[in-house]
């Protein structure tokens, strides 16, 4: 028998198996390939009847950029109807419901808490709920491995912003956060099938797999910018450009006021584990949140030298502050583009970081310990071992 790694679009019997012949609508977007690269949007048509699609952010076909609202239409592909599933349009409805029996999920995630896919497939349990619908996960890997929990559990006030009741590097597969939310917060009352992925163990990453990775997202074109954004994504609401519209986004930090050679020197002197900084410049071409287009921004560029080492949190959080302290332009949010403060504390979890009222190393000790404790509250519900 193969033990090759395997999503669970590759296996087309259980899928056969658990839609039958009931119309089904698909979400998914390009991330969702097959062991041979081809996407869900064109593999599954053709073993089941697929009669519409839904389009998290970015789109099915991943055009879009984020934070891009866009209507429903037709995939010019395939002649199927593309229903939005982002921003004013998020939810089911039973008109888009009409001529579909059972939904089926197919994405990619990227293992962190802050990243829209999350809270889709929350939202569509709830919907499934209200609508009488089956949904059917096809489980995918978790890149970032399955042993490695970081980070604060939201606060009430910031739960479900993106995902529900998860660390910030949340170790769980999409099917396995679906059991969890499902019991959790529904009660159980999502009719959930999850079709399990094959041969994947919890200490395997992304890289250990044999597998394509496609983005996910527009401005996570590898493996090390998603584990780097696992950690680093509230720079997105900052004044300093995580360099979106560059070759390297989530790689890169900087602004046109930043120094990044006293940067560098003092978070290398700080020896955090599996990762070298280096100074660089930047100009990026596009940036949704409209920041420095244009300008040449210098800073630091992360080298991960050993992944397994690497806490993407704990080294966020210290570029925070070292950012912080060492430059006067230094802003949260940033005011000339769209960020907000709030959304900020959405992405750590807790406003106790900006406002203060915990230090760097406090907040990462309280990281520790929530998400340790979150390590022995998931395991019932595990798939993988």
């Amino acid at each position: 028998m193969s033990n090759e790694v395997l999503n669970g679009l590759d296996n087309q019997q259980a899928i056969r198996e658990a839609v039958g012949s009931r119309r089904a609508g698909l979400v998914t977007n390009p991330s969702a390939v097959d062991r041979q690269a081809h996407a869900a949007v064109d593999v599954l048509p053709e073993i089941c009847n697929i009669t519409a699609f839904f389009g998290p952010e970015h789109g099915i076909r991943g055009d879009l950029q984020n934070g891009v609202s866009f209507k429903d239409g037709i995939d010019p592909r395939t002649g199927k109807k593309v229903f939005a599933l982002y921003g004013k349009l998020s939810h089911l409805t039973a008109e888009r419901l009409e001529d579909i029996d059972v939904i089926v999920y197919d994405i990619q995630d990227v293992g962190s808490r802050p990243f829209s896919y999350l809270r889709t497939l929350a939202f569509l349990m709830e919907d499934c709920i209200a609508f009488d619908r089956e949904l059917i996960v096809l489980d995918r890997i978790n890149p970032l491995g399955g042993e490695s929990y970081e980070g604060l559990v939201s606060e009430a006030q910031f739960d479900k912003h993106w995902g529900y009741g998860v660390t910030l590097r949340f170790g769980l597969t999409v099917g396995e956060y679906a059991r969890m939310v499902n019991k959790r917060y529904f009660k159980n009352r999502c009719r959930l099938t999850v079709i399990p992925c094959l041969n994947w163990r919890r200490d395997m990453m992304f890289d250990d797999c044999g597998l394509f990775w496609v983005n996910p997202s527009p401005n996570l074109p590898n493996t090390p910018s998603a584990l780097i954004y696992a950690g680093c994504a509230a720079f997105g609401q900052t004044s300093i450009s995580e360099a979106r519209g560059t070759t390297r986004p989530y790689e890169m930090y900087g602004a046109p006021f930043a120094d990044g050679y006293k940067i560098a020197d003092k978070l290398n002197a700080m020896d955090l584990p599996g990762v070298w900084f280096q100074p660089c410049a930047f100009t990026a071409e596009y940036n949704a949140m409209k920041k420095y287009i244009g300008e040449c921004c210098r800073g630091v560029q992360l080298f991960i030298t050993d992944r397994r080492k690497f806490k993407p949190f704990e080294t966020g959080m210290w570029m925070l502050e070292t950012f912080r302290e060492h430059c006067p332009g230094f802003e949260i949010p940033f005011a000339n583009g769209r960020c907000e403060d709030i959304l900020f504390d959405c992405v750590l979890g807790s406003a106790d970081w900006r406002t203060g009222k915990l230090t760097t190393a406090q907040f990462i000790e309280r990281g520790r310990r929530e998400s340790a404790e979150y390590k022995k509250s998931v395991q019932e519900f595990l798939i993988y071992r």
